[in-house]
């Protein structure tokens, strides 16, 4: 069912990124141009999503591709600078040096866009949201307090914001729609 629903919602989008790049074309305006875009860029996510909501209906395979995490992060950033409104301040911290990484860019968009809109959801009329990245070694003495991760090389990303944070139902309930039958979640506090 999900996957019928995807389906439609993509065909719809289709004749609205269609319509909206016929008048990026022909916009002889500068000042609708930008709003074009937006909403243009905002289909094709629209689109993404539902892309992923097809995958989901049909349980698929990832599309890991390498990727500087540096660019995708401020590309996805620039866009939600637009999104999240003028009393959000985003702040970054990206590593130099930072190691590229394998990692399906639709989805970590997705995740990232999330993690960001829940962010100012949560910091209520204004606030400051911090994205970092870094590279990181994982050793003996982390996995002794960690499970399921293999020692070595890893890029890190980390997102914060200065909102109250989830009260303790809220942090009981956080993984809920992720949950299967015979799934368990361990989140440290």
């Amino acid at each position: 069912m999900t996957g019928g629903i995807a389906h439609d919602f993509n065909n719809l989008l289709t004749v609205i990124v269609g319509n909206l790049e016929l008048l990026e074309m022909r916009s002889t305006d500068g000042r609708q141009l930008p709003l074009i875009r937006d909403a243009l860029e905002s289909a094709e996510l629209g689109a993404d999503l539902t892309s992923r909501l097809m995958i989901f209906a049909r349980k698929c395979n990832l599309n890991p591709e390498r990727a500087d995490l540096r660019k995708f992060c401020s590309d996805t950033l620039a866009l939600l600078k637009r999104t999240i409104g003028a009393t959000y301040h985003i702040r970054t911290d990206f590593a130099d040096d930072l190691d590229a990484v394998m990692v399906d860019l639709v989805q970590l968009q997705s995740a990232l866009m999330n993690l960001a809109l829940n962010a100012r959801d949560a910091m209520g009329s204004g606030g400051e949201l911090m994205v970092s990245t870094q590279n990181v070694t994982i050793d003996d003495t982390y996995m002794a307090q960690e499970t399921d991760i293999e020692p070595g090389d890893y890029v890190r990303l980390s997102v914060s914001d200065d909102g109250a944070g989830m009260n303790i139902e809220a942090q009981k309930r956080a993984f809920e729609p992720f949950l299967q039958p015979n799934l368990t979640v361990v989140a440290r506090g």
